[in-house]
């Protein structure tokens, strides 16, 4: 269990609960506190509460246990909270009503309803349609890394991004953590009761050359790094690898570059 006490742990608590939110149901759920005399707590509605406050401590001790946490681990007690965003959107309604019909007397109450929801159902749906396939380079490191592994040989990734699917996608048989630096750092995932641990393996250069010309598996390096900070030329990274792959991630802001050992 992670230290309940770490401000930084529970920053990253907090933006992702808060990420998993959409802006509107942000607005709305601020309205709730002008009206909150007005809400009337009856059984169905206390029952709610209960389950969003027994919901979000499991989602707590999910996220110091230290296992990996998403921000969609979140979405059941977003919908729970929906009940409470639908009060919280009546009573933005009446607030701009006051202001919309003084300005356009034509308009009623209910003709603002019906534009809020309009308005939100449209933003929401675009949100929901737009297919956003932003780890497309994932598959595609792994597909190339698939399709160089030899017939009944034992296969390898060494990475300095910490993503397990490379492994998963491309069928290798294991997947190393190294960290480049002065202590050049490779890292084994191994199983520690219920939770995955990154162990040191060996630290040093010396030590990483010597992993990389002994070993008996097929290796493979994915290295990531900067746009910023790519040289003009990648051969020097590894001399004991060949270039394979390179590619970008959506936003452009890294690059992968895919080695194998020659």
């Amino acid at each position: 269990m992670n230290s309940m006490l770490s401000f930084k742990l529970w920053w990253i608590f907090l933006q992702r609960m808060i990420g998993s939110l959409y802006p509107a149901n942000i607005i709305f759920l601020l309205f709730l506190y002008p009206v909150r005399e007005k809400i009337k707590l009856s059984r169905p509605m206390i029952f709610l509460i209960l389950l969003l406050i027994v919901d979000l401590i499991l989602r707590m001790v999910i996220f110091f246990s230290g296992v990996p946490f998403s921000g969609r681990y979140f979405l059941p007690s977003m919908i729970i909270l929906t009940v409470c965003t639908g009060v919280g959107m009546l009573a933005f309604i009446q607030f701009i009503s006051k202001y919309l019909i003084k300005k356009f007397p034509k308009l009623t109450e209910k003709h603002i309803t019906i534009a809020v929801v309009l308005i939100i159902l449209f933003a929401y749906s675009g949100k929901a349609l737009h297919h956003s396939n932003d780890k497309k380079w994932l598959k595609d490191v792994s597909s190339l890394i698939k399709s160089n592994i030899l017939p009944g040989k034992r296969a390898v990734i060494l990475s300095n991004y910490e993503e397990n699917r490379f492994a998963y996608y491309s069928g290798c048989d294991e997947m190393l953590l190294f960290a480049p630096g002065k202590n050049f750092q490779i890292r084994r995932r191994v199983r520690d009761g219920n939770d995955n641990r990154w162990l040191i393996e060996s630290k040093g250069v010396n030590a990483f050359n010597n992993y990389i010309n002994t070993s008996p598996s097929q290796l493979f390096i994915i290295y990531r790094i900067k746009k910023v900070d790519l040289a003009s030329s990648t051969e020097n990274l590894f001399p004991q690898m060949e270039l394979i792959g390179q590619f970008k991630d959506k936003r452009r802001k890294y690059q992968y570059l895919v080695f194998k050992k020659t």
